[in-house]
């Protein structure tokens, strides 16, 4: 596995599941050292890939909460609008000290519940898409 990967970022996931899954008891500690988790990706309306599965990304969530316990989890970007498990609440909100989410989708009064479960929250950011992608056009940014 990697015993040793600090950041993980999936821009996209898509998953094939059968009923059959193999279910994950017990915490098997994968990504013992993983601090930050990031999850989707900013993308313009105009762009072209593909939207990104909500449920999909929800499900990964999921199981990397269950299967590996994720015990050094600090970071959790949600950089699209899929919903979060319980289980990754109630495994990981304690030790939590950032999120991050666009502010494309969800009023920031729906997050109000959620964020409660992060005792250790020391910042809460929120990405605004719509000016990110102003500073492209902007004459001292190079690309």
């Amino acid at each position: 596995m990697a015993p040793n990967l600090r950041r993980l970022q999936v821009a996209s996931f898509s998953c094939r599941w059968n009923d059959q899954r193999a279910q994950v008891a017990a915490p098997s500690y994968r990504f013992r050292s993983l601090e930050w988790l990031a999850l989707g990706a900013v993308v313009s309306a105009a762009s072209r890939d593909s939207p990104q599965s909500s449920q999909d990304l929800s499900k990964l969530l999921e199981d990397l909460s269950a299967g590996s316990g994720l015990p050094c989890l600090k970071r959790i970007d949600l950089l699209a609008d899929f919903d979060i498990p319980r289980i990754f609440t109630d495994m990981h909100a304690s030790k939590v000290e950032i999120v991050c989410v666009t502010g494309t989708k969800r009023p920031p009064v729906q997050w109000t519940p959620f964020l409660r479960r992060f005792s250790r929250l020391k910042h809460f950011v929120i990405v605004m898409v719509a000016y990110l992608f102003l500073l492209h056009t902007h004459l001292s940014i190079q690309n």
